[in-house]
């Protein structure tokens, strides 16, 4: 009995760890993607004015 119940906490362990990493994940995704717009953005502005007609 108490070995089923031992089995059923790290089951629950390992349930909690995966949903740690998985937030974890997507923490970083959204971070990542954040960085991405910045720079994406930062490069278009760059190229407006490389390509402006600066007398």
């Amino acid at each position: 009995m108490t070995r089923w119940l031992g089995n059923g906490r790290r089951r629950g362990q390992a349930m909690v760890e995966a949903m740690v990493v998985a937030g974890i994940l997507l923490t970083v995704l959204v971070g990542l993607g954040f960085l991405v717009g910045a720079f994406l953005d930062n490069a278009y502005r760059g190229l407006v004015l490389i390509s402006s007609e600066y007398p």
